[in-house]
């Protein structure tokens, strides 16, 4: 019976996971619409370059706090 629970503690867990980060790429999705209405092309680069260098250096400067917080908060 607890090998059951465990599965079940981790399918939650991997859905509230998969949830998240899909809603934020949903998000993503339709805002570039916008984006590329309002933005010139070279604009548009720009906030791109911008986002990326933002995405890729966060988790470095951060040391992944936030990851680590979000895993032992799910552990009570």
């Amino acid at each position: 019976m607890a090998a059951f629970d465990k599965y079940k503690y981790l399918l939650k867990n991997t859905a509230l996971a998969t949830l998240g980060g899909l809603g934020s790429k949903i998000l993503v999705y339709l805002l570039v619409r916008f984006y590329t209405s309002v933005l010139s092309t070279q604009e548009y680069g720009l906030a791109s370059n911008i986002t990326e260098t933002a995405t890729l250096l966060l988790p470095i400067i951060s040391l992944g706090i936030a990851d680590a917080v979000f895993r032992f908060t799910m552990d009570n």
